[in-house]
């Protein structure tokens, strides 16, 4: 056998190898046929003289066919695909830079990336796609599925849906979120409470993590220009001695009774504030229970209550000792101080919080917080150390980058 030939035997023989190793046997249908016709090429009649240039290039095509063929196999059958218009982004990307971008996924859920914005397609599987919205703002129309699994993510903070429409919009520079529910409903996770946040068809969500400030109001529907005004009409005029028949009018129906924590859960937390100023505060902060005095803290935050909030707080803290919403506490009165400028008092409750739950559900977010706050209040060189076990503890964390800038002056 000429030297040649002994070469092109030797990579074929590897290739063959490289075969065995990638469709092992039991794969699918699809690999098997293509594993067979793969070895039919390897098999099939040797020219008298290959060069050794044309046997490894007719080598590596083959390959780049296995291997695509074998990435597209255990890609997984059912996966949902998607066309992102316009193209040329990267992969996965919709940047908005001179017009709208667009996502259309094969279950007809849609993405609408703003002009200006910038999103991208983090994963997708059977179920649905997870979204990151890097800045501006995304639309959503999730179509409602059996068993719809989709996610967005816009900074330290993740959006749950199964089928509904809504708008993401997310500021880095500011740090805020707006979230704007027109359909549906969504649960909204992120560094103001370990539960997540529930909103409903006509509300909208404002988060902003720098001033440690969340309320929900509802969407404000405009008025319609030139919209027809409705007079009621006259009443009859009876004439004397007329009877009309004596129609019993429906008892109004009361509405059911619920929990301040119930309310809370479902969204309504204007109405938790209105019971428990009815029903007097210093009352609730004195006897209330500790899922009262829990949700009413949280209801006071997500409304701008702030008074209402730490007192409720302060309350949990005090008779509650023991619980884990006394020991998150601490932790969400350092948001609601550090918001007020109170930064000392911040950085207290932070430390309070981080040393009483050392793996609770804030101590990432309370670490950088604390490191910030430290830095406004004392200078870079002292928030320091405080950024490099960040850094050992959380590499990933929302503060991360800020952080590394501290650690990199030193």
């Amino acid at each position: 056998m000429t030297p040649d030939l002994e070469e092109r035997e030797e990579a074929l023989e590897r290739l063959g190898s490289v075969a065995r190793k990638a469709w092992p046997d039991g794969a699918s249908p699809v690999a098997e046929a293509e594993k067979a016709r793969f070895e039919a090429k390897i098999a099939f009649r040797r020219p008298a003289r290959p060069r050794r240039a044309l046997v490894w290039a007719s080598a590596a095509a083959v390959l780049s066919c296995l291997v695509a063929v074998y990435v597209l196999d255990v890609r997984g059958p059912g996966s949902l695909d998607y066309d992102v218009f316009p193209a040329g982004g990267g992969a996965g990307y919709l940047t908005a830079t001179t017009t709208e971008a667009f996502a259309h996924f094969t279950d007809g859920t849609d993405v609408r990336v703003a002009l200006g914005g910038r999103a991208r397609i983090v994963q997708t599987d059977a179920h649905g796609a997870r979204v990151a919205v890097e800045s501006g703002k995304a639309t959503l129309h999730v179509v409602h599925k059996p068993g719809a699994r989709w996610a967005v993510d816009a900074g330290p903070f993740s959006i749950a849906v199964t089928g509904t429409e809504f708008d993401a919009e997310w500021s880095a520079a500011d740090e805020r979120l707006v979230v704007t529910l027109r359909q549906g409903s969504v649960n909204v996770r992120g560094p103001f409470t370990a539960e997540p946040i529930a909103l409903s068809a006509g509300q909208r969500l404002v988060a902003t993590v720098r001033d440690a400030q969340l309320r929900i109001e509802p969407i404000v529907k405009p008025t319609p220009p030139h919209a027809a005004v409705v007079v009621p009409e006259p009443a009859l005029e009876r004439e004397p001695g007329a009877t009309v028949a004596n129609v019993p009018a429906p008892a109004p129906s009361s509405p059911p009774v619920s929990t301040f924590e119930q309310r809370v859960r479902a969204g309504d937390y204007a109405s938790v504030i209105r019971d428990a100023k009815g029903r007097g505060l210093d009352s609730l902060y004195r006897e209330g229970s500790l899922a009262d005095l829990s949700a009413l803290a949280d209801a006071a935050r997500y409304t701008g209550e702030g008074g209402i909030a730490e007192q409720s707080l302060s309350a949990l803290e005090r008779r509650f000792p023991a619980s884990p919403d006394a020991k998150a506490a601490a932790f969400l009165r350092g948001r609601l101080a550090e918001g007020r400028g109170a930064r000392s008092e911040a950085i207290a409750l932070y430390d309070r919080y981080l040393s009483s739950s050392p793996r609770g559900p804030f101590v990432a977010e309370a670490l950088g917080r604390k490191m910030l706050a430290v830095k406004a209040e004392s200078g870079a060189d002292a928030a320091r150390p405080i950024a490099r076990e960040y850094l050992v503890r959380f590499p990933k964390g929302a503060h991360a980058e800020s952080a590394r800038k501290l650690v990199e002056r030193d």
